[in-house]
């Protein structure tokens, strides 16, 4: 539980910063990670040795990866491969259903067999192994690779690091400064603040707390304003969340990434998930949306702008699917998809078609700006109809208008 959680955590800084040697430190804090799972996993101590277990599999493939010369990336792609379907067999039911379908022997053996946090745990191996397959230097050393992919703080919702940036910090002794820890500390006062108080002010009145049946029965401006609060609780909730992560991090010397940066002022699409969950995005652009523009290039496509806009709508679907386990979530990603593609051709035809000079104007204006965040935020709020799997109250709500 949570006071387990920060009990854990007031101990192992205590012992991090007691301890004056790097190696020493190291080990305190692994030890203290291992805890953590344990915590993590207390009733399903079997998802905890098959996580292990797979933790140093692919310590084992990735140095047999680096020993590699002339079939590296074919060998790097098998080991993303197995990552890939380690994510989907554990976190979508579909794929397990199959397996027990195939092999029916199978089923009391499989079911149930859900991870927590899979979905962050696999992205960080997934990086970490794209990074190794294109940079033969780095280096894996065992307890900054199994601290980065377990690294408690961060594990069940991330943010997202990377490996190279995560292990230059927690390879190297950092003096205890003072400022650095308050900052740190108050950092996470802050975030106890937005999702203790804040967020769970807000979680009885917005539209996760009511059931489907009782929005049926509610006016459409009660609806809209339940939907736009939750909008508000998922923000305080999850930055909050961010927030006690990244302080927490800070006091064991890890800088880990920023998550948010006041999406909802985002004047667009585009812009809002330049805010939002950044380093999830971060983690798309870099290891799917890029690498999907050189494929195409490859296979001979040369319009930018078809590459940028098949890639925009590729990477939201994925992105939607990432999230759950769940047709809704698939629903979500493509709402997304369909905005962000009709931003950027937007934004590429009014280029062509207007002065520079006039558009730069225009979107300076202060009702540009003010019209342009309601629109963004209006679009965003509709998503989490999606998002909640509350698409039948969204219908049910356009109908009414219509």
């Amino acid at each position: 539980n949570s006071a387990t959680f920060y009990l854990l955590t007031f101990l192992a800084i205590f012992a991090f910063h007691f301890a004056k040697k790097i190696n020493v430190r190291q080990w305190v804090f692994s030890v203290f990670n291992i805890l953590a799972l344990v915590g993590f996993f207390y009733l399903a101590k079997r998802q905890l040795a098959i996580l292990l277990l797979f933790v140093g599999l692919n310590y084992v493939l990735l140095h047999l990866l680096n020993r590699q010369a002339k079939y590296r990336v074919h060998f790097g792609w098998i080991i993303i491969a197995i990552a890939v379907s380690f994510l989907c067999f554990f976190k979508y039911s579909i794929f397990q259903s199959a397996i027990t379908t195939i092999f029916p022997f199978s089923a009391s053996l499989l079911k149930p067999l859900h991870f927590l946090g899979i979905s962050f745990f696999s992205f960080r191996l997934i990086s970490l192994i794209f990074d190794v397959v294109h940079d033969s230097t780095i280096q894996i050393r065992f307890l900054s690779y199994f601290n980065f992919l377990l690294f408690f703080p961060a594990y069940i919702s991330g943010p997202l690091d990377r490996y190279e940036r995560f292990s230059s910090d927690f390879e190297v002794v950092k003096v205890w400064e003072w400022s650095e820890n308050y900052a740190a500390v108050r950092r996470i006062i802050v975030g106890l603040f937005k999702k203790v108080v804040i967020a769970d002010l807000i979680a009885p009145f917005c539209l996760l707390k009511i059931s489907s049946t009782d929005l049926a029965h509610l006016p459409s401006p009660t609806i809209l304003g339940t939907l736009y609060l939750y909008g508000i609780f998922l923000y305080f909730d999850f930055s909050g969340y961010t927030d006690i992560v990244i302080g927490v991090s800070r006091l064991f010397g890890i800088q880990t990434p920023e998550n948010f940066n006041r999406p909802y002022l985002a004047k667009n699409v585009q812009d809002f998930w330049n805010r939002w969950h950044m380093s999830l995005m971060s983690f798309l652009k870099d290891y799917l949306f890029f690498p999907l523009g050189r494929m195409w290039v490859a296979l001979g496509v040369k319009n930018f702008n078809i590459i940028s806009a098949v890639n925009f709508f590729l990477v939201f679907v994925l992105a939607g699917i990432w999230h759950g386990d769940g047709r809704n979530y698939i629903y979500y990603g493509i709402y997304h998809g369909i905005g962000y593609v009709i931003y950027f051709s937007y934004k590429s035809l009014s280029k062509k078609m207007f002065p520079v000079t006039w558009l730069a104007q225009l979107e300076n204006s202060r009702w540009a700006n003010a019209s342009s965040i309601f629109i963004t935020l209006s679009y965003i709020t509709f998503s989490w109809f999606f998002f909640l799997d509350k698409g039948l109250v969204a219908h049910n709500l356009f109908a009414r208008w219509l």
